[in-house]
């Protein structure tokens, strides 16, 4: 559990679902005063307005007027707008908790309040894509689980079968050197990688 509570990742996602969020026996060393500082990594949202180009016919003193009505105008993309969003987000969760089961339905119906929020947990919560060394791993476990003899095995007795699998394959695989891409062994000593479990 300490080691969570490290991954600011998994953090700032427990941060975003409200079922967990601002309660503090879940973070305890942690703040989330220190979680909201790292949710801003996570917000991709540019502001268009700083990047409009000026045209040289343009009169000067329409640009001068132009500068100093957009100084007057409050942008709604400034980066204290994650902040004003975190505030709100806090406000709404401490006094009333939604009642949604899922993070995801609550983020579809909370997308107008919270807009740069929502954004940020479609990125959280979105699966990464995997490896085809876990897409191995599962397809092993699925072929186990399936088996007539094995389809009560525990959680943890699978955990060990394949993380002893894993092991023994790694044991088992000629040394590469990744600079050269050449074995340290010749062909004739490489031994089967198949693991039968």
């Amino acid at each position: 559990m300490d080691a969570c509570l490290m991954n600011e990742r998994l953090l700032c996602t427990m941060l975003l679902d409200h079922r967990y969020a601002y309660v503090d026996k879940w973070i305890f060393p942690v703040t989330w005063t220190e979680v909201e500082s790292w949710i801003s990594f996570y917000d991709k949202k540019t502001d268009s307005s700083n990047c409009s180009s000026t045209s040289t016919s343009v009169d000067l003193a329409e640009d001068i007027d132009d500068f100093l009505e957009s100084s007057l105008i409050a942008d709604p993309n400034t980066p204290e707008d994650i902040k004003s969003e975190l505030i709100r987000y806090r406000a709404f969760i401490t006094t009333s908790r939604p009642s949604y089961n899922d993070p995801l339905d609550f983020w579809r119906g909370n997308k107008i309040h919270f807009e740069r929020l929502s954004i940020i947990a479609k990125e959280l919560f979105s699966i990464p894509a995997s490896a085809s060394v876990c897409e191995r791993c599962f397809s092993r476990c699925s072929d186990l689980i399936n088996q007539k003899k094995r389809n009560r095995i525990k959680p943890e007795t699978l955990n060990s079968i394949l993380t002893v699998a894993e092991l023994a394959k790694l044991e088992r695989a000629p040394d590469v050197n990744i600079l050269d891409g050449s074995d340290d062994t010749d062909d004739s000593s490489s031994s089967d990688t198949t693991i039968h479990i």
